[in-house]
């Protein structure tokens, strides 16, 4: 249901991606949803068009199956960067702890409680990749933060990220 990227022809192609998207399901559709948003960057209008698609690749994808997968980490930077500050952090905290039962993208500010309350366990998107820590810490530190980022590279140091 994707589509709109303005004009006929790039809503055509956009339609020709999804296609493409389905067919590689059981391999690795990131690899797939990468492409489409790379075409998807460059044939665009505004950013609403990528934000759009972004958003719909990481509802679709599967935390469990790419949880230590740079790309799929990428992706969730490339999303947060479209966000308030307080979605960003948000969205950090999100990847930081991650509910295994992911759905849609409606943030839960007290991820934890719920995780326990829920009985769920924690898949940790991205925490083996130095890219999470130096985000994170960085985001931190804009917002004055120097304790807390501080913290966070020395965690990503612990993990040997």
């Amino acid at each position: 249901e994707i589509p709109a990227i303005s004009d006929a022809p790039n809503s055509l192609q956009s339609r020709a991606w999804l296609e493409e998207i389905d067919k590689c399901a059981a391999t690795d559709p990131l690899q797939a949803w990468e492409r489409y948003l790379q075409w998807a960057k460059d044939a665009a209008d505004d950013d609403e068009d990528f934000k759009r698609i972004l958003h719909k690749s990481l509802q679709t994808l599967s935390p469990e199956m790419y949880k230590s997968d740079i790309r799929y980490l990428r992706m969730w930077m490339k999303y947060a960067g479209f966000l308030s500050i307080s979605e960003q952090h948000e969205t950090l905290k999100y990847l930081k702890v991650c509910c295994v039962k992911h759905i849609g993208m409606q943030y839960c500010f007290d991820l934890e409680v719920n995780c326990k309350r829920v009985g769920e366990m924690e898949s940790h998107i991205g925490l083996d990749h130095a890219l999470f820590y130096v985000a994170y810490a960085t985001f931190l530190e804009k917002n004055r933060d120097f304790d807390g980022a501080a913290a966070m590279y020395h965690e990503g140091l612990e993990r040997c990220a």
